[in-house]
């Protein structure tokens, strides 16, 4: 899931900086993936078939989890994802 996120960071963002934390608490794990990219329109892509997303909220649907996608255009991407024990 991560390497998607950094990849998709890189690949489609333009993204210069990535931070990736990886928090573990005792019932859940939390992973966020920031960049400073080019941000994108979450209603315009919802409606674009692409692997990349599906995927990855594939991968957190088979872990019982919860991913959060904040972005806009211009103003880069937050993904956190909360995986439950």
């Amino acid at each position: 899931i991560v390497q998607e996120l950094v990849n998709n960071a890189l690949k489609y963002a333009d993204a210069t900086q990535i931070v990736v934390q990886l928090t573990k608490q005792p019932e859940k794990v939390t992973v966020t993936v920031e960049d400073n990219g080019k941000g994108f329109d979450k209603q315009v892509l919802a409606g674009q078939p692409g692997a990349g997303l599906i995927n990855i909220r594939h991968r957190v649907d088979y872990f019982k989890g919860s991913i959060d996608i904040d972005s806009g255009p211009g103003s880069g991407t937050s993904v956190t994802i909360e995986l439950n024990e």
